[in-house]
C-alpha cells in the first residue's frame, strides 16, 4: 500500500529488534508484541515494513524502520527512511582492546551500502552520496569526508575487487597508499551514511 493522493498521514517511526536465532533471524517490535518476522539475512529486517503499515493502518511509504540487530559480538543499528532515500546503518564492536576483528565491522558496513546501492538500482533512483563516521577507541570522532560525500557508486565500484572497506577509507583518511596506511587506534563504531538528492525534502514525525 503507497500514500493515497489528497489524504495525508503522519510518518510512523518503528523501532524493531534483531536476534540472530539458529540459521535465522527473529524480528520483533516493542509497539506490537505480536510480531514475530522470521528472516533468512540480517539485510531483509526491511521485508517487516508492509507488516508494521498494515497493523497501523498507514501507507507502506510512511514506516521508518530503526532496526537494531545484534550478530555474535557486533550490534548493527539501522535508522530508514521508508523509501530509502535517506538511511544510517552503524556497526559497533565490544569497546575492548582485546577485540580485534575491526575488519569484520568494515564489512557489515560495505555490505549495508551494497544493499542500499542495489535498491537504489532496482528504483531507478540518480545517485546517493555517503558520508562515514569512524569512532576510535581511545575515544576520537573523525568524520569522512569532513564536507560532502563521495557518491556512493563509487565507494562500490572502487571496493568492487578487494572487497575491503577499511582498506578504501584509510587511504582517503591518511593520504597514503593502501599498504602503508594503517590504524592508529582500533575503530569501534563505523557509521555510513547515504543521502539522495530528494533527502532535503525528508521529515519524519516520531
Amino acid at each position: 500500500m503507497s500514500s493515497t493522493p489528497g489524504r495525508r498521514y503522519a510518518m510512523l517511526v518503528f523501532k524493531v529488534d534483531v536476534e540472530e536465532v539458529g540459521d535465522g533471524f527473529v524480528v520483533t517490535c516493542p509497539d506490537i508484541p505480536v510480531l514475530h518476522h522470521t528472516i533468512d539475512s540480517l539485510w531483509d529486517a526491511c521485508s517487516v515494513r508492509p507488516i508494521l503499515a498494515e497493523q497501523s493502518g498507514v501507507p507502506d511509504d510512511l514506516v521508518w524502520l530503526q532496526i537494531r540487530a545484534r550478530t555474535g559480538a557486533l550490534t548493527v543499528i539501522s535508522d530508514v527512511h521508508p523509501l530509502h532515500r535517506v538511511s544510517f546503518h552503524t556497526v559497533i564492536r565490544p569497546a575492548h582492546p582485546a577485540f580485534d576483528r575491526s575488519k569484520l565491522l568494515f564489512d557489515y558496513a560495505l555490505t549495508a551500502l551494497r544493499h542500499e546501492a542495489d535498491h537504489a538500482s532496482s528504483q531507478e533512483r540518480a545517485p546517493a552520496h555517503v558520508k562515514f563516521i569512524l569512532s576510535f577507541l581511545n575515544g576520537t570522532k573523525v568524520p569522512l569526508p569532513r564536507s560532502g560525500g563521495w557518491t556512493l557508486q563509487q565507494v562500490i565500484d572502487d571496493t568492487r575487487q578487494t572487497g575491503d572497506l577499511s582498506a578504501w577509507i584509510r587511504t582517503r583518511l591518511t593520504g597514503l597508499p593502501a599498504s602503508e596506511a594503517q590504524w592508529y587506534t582500533p575503530v569501534i563504531s563505523l557509521q555510513a551514511a547515504t543521502f539522495s538528492p530528494e533527502a532535503k525534502a525528508v521529515r519524519r514525525r516520531s
